[in-house]
């Protein structure tokens, strides 16, 4: 599993990317706390609630 960090314009790390050996995605805030979810083979992002929220990986949106 790799570790993508996040970054506000000032350069902090606010969350991180895990990208899992399947090509899914979970976004996690600083505590820990999932922010959402990309499922690569549908092709769709999932708020933390596994609810739908977008078409394609728009998993930095969430981190705003």
């Amino acid at each position: 599993m790799d570790k993508i960090d996040i970054r506000d314009p000032k350069g902090n790390v606010i969350g991180h990317i895990e990208v899992r050996d399947d090509g899914n995605e979970v976004l996690k805030d600083l505590q820990g706390s999932v922010r959402g979810y990309y499922d690569r083979t549908g092709d769709y992002t999932r708020g933390p609630d596994q609810q739908i929220l977008a078409k394609g990986n728009k998993l930095r949106s969430l981190m705003c």
